[in-house]
């Protein structure tokens, strides 16, 4: 019927597939909890109705469903799109500057999730130093991270049983010995991959192909991090941040370090 508003649906999976990213409870009308201070959900905040626009949040987070279960070009293609949508502005010209600016996202908020993985991981008291026990036993998630960072720099014992927190520890150890280096070449691995969905997007649009050997690989490499990016976008905007200006404070902070100063908290680089 003419005027009659279709609902939308997402392209369903067949049984044989596994989704490269799943965010389809995002775009649900199901609320879901997302991680933030408030403890609400993203649709209880701003709830879709039929007679209001969607949110540029909301488009995004639409067009990142693609990397869900999408076809390999609408996944290029849509995922490109997202990156564009939030992170360029008015006049500004196309390219990689989209994917720059995400980079340097991921990239200061890295530090954050290591230290919040490693602060809530099992560590042996017997070689931990006497005062990090009962904040790790208990504390709060920032305080832990605080406290472990705080450690490491004051060179006092800290202690995992487990192969892949032993591993995390090594890594931020090097991050408080050298932040700019590390954050450096952090950086460097992110921009690669999502420089590499702008070119694997534009084979797609402009050359219609297909047989880019790099396609799979992007495809495996990108959704978790535009994801990680989104969330960190996501709590930004509780705040009353937008996306450019997160970008801007993102950069201003690894310009900081990689020049050899240390204003924050490396694990608070973006609060």
């Amino acid at each position: 019927m003419v005027g009659e508003r279709r609902s939308r649906s997402h392209p369903r999976r067949g049984q044989d597939q596994s989704p490269l990213l799943d965010i389809s409870p995002l775009i649900s009308s199901t609320p879901v909890s997302v991680p933030n201070e408030s403890g609400r959900s993203l649709w209880r905040r701003n709830p879709p109705t039929s007679s209001s626009r969607p949110s540029a949040r909301q488009a995004t987070l639409e067009l990142l469903a693609s990397f869900a279960g999408g076809t390999p070009g609408a996944a290029l293609t849509n995922g490109w799109a997202s990156l564009e949508g939030l992170l360029l502005g008015p006049g500004e010209r196309q390219g990689v500057l989209a994917a720059d600016r995400m980079a340097n996202i991921v990239t200061a908020d890295w530090p954050r999730c290591e230290f919040t993985w490693l602060a809530n991981a099992p560590f042996v008291e017997a070689d931990t130093h006497y005062g990090l026990h009962e904040i790790l036993r208990g504390g709060r998630v920032q305080a832990k991270a605080l406290a472990l960072e705080s450690a490491l720099r004051n060179g006092l014992p800290v202690s995992y049983d487990r192969p892949r927190d032993i591993a995390a520890l090594h890594r931020l150890e090097a991050l408080v010995a050298d932040p700019g280096g590390t954050l450096g070449q952090v950086r460097k691995g992110i921009v690669a991959a999502l420089r590499r969905l702008y070119v694997q997007r534009n084979l797609v649009m402009h050359a219609g192909s297909f047989r880019s050997v790099a396609r799979a690989t992007t495809l495996r490499t990108v959704p978790t991090l535009a994801a990680a990016g989104m969330d960190r976008l996501v709590n930004a905007a509780d705040l009353g941040i937008r996306p450019l200006m997160l970008a801007a404070r993102a950069q201003v902070e690894l310009e900081l370090l990689s020049s050899g100063g240390i204003g924050r908290a490396l694990c608070a680089l973006l609060d």
